[in-house]
């Protein structure tokens, strides 16, 4: 288990995080939303080990993440950010390698190519694997980059449980493909790994998460089921807009409805 315990994260003399606690569960997709600056990537970037929290802590089975060797940590774990800075002239096909690093040396280079084009199929960008990073599309490097933390855990030993850390995959992402890889992030999922995902549409997290964390101005609001925690008197509280909850027609989740006109705000009406 991947957790975070009273995990307070400070900067700049602001608090980020506020003693928040929560767990990446093998076999379960925890959904973390809330309003913008709430404190999601945050989180996600704590429990990846990219942010020192000020107090509290991250653990790892059992050891504080600190104590990890980063090529371990490196093949349990894989993480997609909202922005990938990566400028350089690569095909996808040699993005995805990049997330093979950890193993080099482990396996054969002809298995480490079979796994990246494996990786490429899975998250529904096998025709971009020759062209050039720099000329794809926001969603289209999304699903590259998805495909490069598929292949860093792709193959990490048995009885080591892995962890797919996603800060807002969807955000790029046309209506079919939010779908396809927060589905693929779910049958994951259901095969032993972990998925901690940062979501803004309440309704995909209802549907795919087992586990919902609400955070609102760096505090845990709400943590449990969707159905515990996206309820309209809550979701009104956090984000100013009241909602209409009802059952969705596909999924054994609800579909929330957000009431035309109801957000609540201080400015005048425009003329």
């Amino acid at each position: 288990m991947l957790a975070a315990y009273e995990l307070t994260v400070q900067a700049g003399g602001t608090t980020l995080l506020s003693r928040v606690s929560a767990a990446v569960v093998p076999g379960q997709v925890l959904a973390v939303v809330g309003p913008n600056g709430a404190g999601k990537s945050t989180l996600l970037r704590a429990l990846a080990g990219d942010r020192a929290p000020s107090a509290g802590a991250v653990v790892l089975d059992g050891r504080p993440l600190a104590q990890w060797r980063a090529a371990d940590l490196a093949r349990r774990r894989a993480v997609v950010l909202q922005h990938s800075a990566l400028d350089f002239d690569f095909t996808a096909l040699e993005v995805v390698m990049l997330g093979r690093a950890p193993h080099a040396g482990r396996v054969s280079r002809a298995r480490d190519l079979a796994i990246a084009t494996a990786a490429l199929t899975a998250a529904d960008a096998a025709g971009l694997r020759a062209r050039a990073y720099p000329t794809l599309s926001g969603g289209e490097r999304q699903r590259v980059q998805f495909a490069r933390a598929l292949a860093q855990i792709w193959d990490t030993p048995a009885r080591s449980a892995r962890y797919l850390l996603l800060d807002e995959p969807t955000a790029a992402l046309d209506l079919a493909h939010q779908h396809r890889t927060l589905q693929r992030a779910r049958d994951w999922s259901r095969g032993g790994c972990g998925v901690f995902v940062v979501l803004h549409d309440l309704n995909l997290a209802a549907i795919y998460a087992d586990r919902v964390l609400l955070l609102s101005r760096g505090r845990a609001m709400a943590l449990g089921a969707p159905g515990e925690v996206l309820r309209p008197a809550l979701i009104e509280q956090v984000f100013g807009v009241a909602v209409t909850l009802t059952a969705h027609p596909d999924a054994d989740a609800p579909l929330i409805i957000a009431r035309i006109g109801s957000r609540r705000s201080s400015a005048a009406a425009p003329c």
